[in-house]
């Protein structure tokens, strides 16, 4: 068996090492037999996110390009959750489930089949939060920053702005002293959440300009882009008196340049945090040489889907409808407040948004590793990669309701796979 410490957390060791020990020692309890051990593996990893769709412990399975069962098998631990109290309880569990032969189907109901990572239906849910986010605001009785690993968009901190704007100044004076400087100043905002930093960037400014007497402020043509037009609409609101400066632009953030065009080589700033974090993408990994596409499933866990279910109104089985149409209409127009009503029970929007949100929560995936032919440009890949790192992100298919998938070697060779 091989250990795998997946994260680089400041002062998360010794938490590892509390949770190696009694893991150790509960492989040596589980008797597992030594074929299984050789081609286990234990990844030890830290997940951002609160809320993240994993379980405390999960077991990741690997099939060939037909989806038959291979021997590689993964026990993935999130040491944020490791304290839980059903821990032990839940490494057994998943021990047991390497030991046994591979059950396609698992526990609790299913929302989606396996697909890879940007066709699942958790992107579905985190697309009508962007598009429906005050309804979701008001329902959780939160901000959405307040999600953000550390409760605030660190991209608002007045140092950071301060910085940038200063930045900025300078390379608009040394242009200008080369008198090159364009009778108009394009900067742009990728993913521009609540407008909170376009209107602290804007205001400090027009601050720094005004102190210096350059009169670049009234040049600056400030372009909002984001895909969602209610946040669009929102940030818009929040820029205040910077307003005349100020323009809302519709764009992908993954092809930017569709929208665009027009200004190409006219930019001269462009900004962007917890952008892609916030988009689809697709994994490949890299076990033993070989590489995998990764392929989740969402699913409810059984108790927390007959919870559910209970408070709905409807049968568990119901379930992966009763998401399909929320995620259709919204849980204000879905059988979320239509099941309350016919049983009586009132169920305003406010209501129905809550348990949307809580349908949402609950969800968690499942996930498996798909083995990539050695024929890389016949393998399982379902559109071009458009940008590089330990988590390979494609861009999404124009129509796809078919399960063949295809890789190029360009593609590949583009980027770094995780191992």
């Amino acid at each position: 068996m091989i250990v795998h410490v997946n994260h680089l957390e400041r002062g998360w060791g010794p938490a590892a090492s509390e949770t190696v020990g009694p893991l150790l020692a509960l492989v040596e309890e589980s008797g597992l037999d030594s074929r299984v051990l050789e081609s286990l593996r234990l990844h030890l990893d830290w997940i951002q996110y609160r809320s993240n769709f994993r379980e405390p412990v999960i077991v990741r399975r690997a099939t060939d390009g037909s989806g038959r069962p291979l021997a590689l098998a993964e026990i993935a631990v999130d040491l944020r959750q490791a304290r839980h109290e059903g821990f032990r309880d839940a490494v057994r569990h998943a021990l047991g489930k390497v030991a046994a032969e591979p059950d396609g189907d698992g526990d609790g109901t299913h929302l989606d089949d396996w697909r890879p990572l940007h066709e699942s239906v958790i992107w579905r849910f985190n697309d009508l939060f962007w598009q429906r986010l005050s309804d979701w605001e008001a329902a959780t009785g939160r901000g959405f920053e307040q999600a953000l690993p550390s409760g605030r968009s660190d991209a608002n901190h007045p140092d950071a702005v301060a910085d940038s704007v200063a930045d900025f100044w300078t390379l608009l004076r040394e242009i200008d002293k080369k008198g090159q400087l364009p009778a108009e100043v394009f900067a742009l905002e990728i993913g521009v959440g609540t407008g909170a930093r376009a209107g602290l960037w804007l205001d400090r400014f027009q601050a720094l300009d005004e102190e210096r007497g350059t009169g670049y402020y009234p040049r600056i043509r400030f372009l909002l882009g984001d895909y969602a037009m209610p946040t669009l609409d929102r940030a818009l609101a929040t820029v205040g008196r910077h307003r005349e400066l100020v323009s809302v632009l519709a764009l992908d953030a993954l092809n930017p340049l569709k929208a665009l065009s027009f200004l190409r080589y006219k930019i001269l700033y462009v900004h962007l945090t917890n952008v892609y974090d916030n988009l689809p993408i697709d994994e490949l990994v890299r076990r033993d040489g070989r590489l995998y596409l990764v392929e989740t499933r969402a699913y409810l866990p059984r108790q927390t889907a007959a919870r559910i279910a209970s408070e709905f109104d409807i049968a568990p089985a119901a379930l992966p409808r009763t998401a399909e149409r929320l995620l259709e209409a919204g849980p204000d127009a879905s059988v979320i407040a239509r099941a309350a009503r016919s049983s009586g029970r009132h169920c305003g929007p406010a209501c129905a948004w809550k348990r949307g949100c809580g349908l949402w929560k609950a969800s968690r995936r499942y996930r498996c590793h798909r083995a990539c032919s050695t024929n890389i440009s016949r393998t399982c890949w379902p559109g071009p990669l458009t940008t590089c790192g330990s988590r390979s992100r494609a861009e999404p298919p124009r129509a796809s309701s078919t399960r063949s998938r295809c890789c190029t070697r360009a593609a590949i060779s583009r980027c770094k796979i995780s191992s």
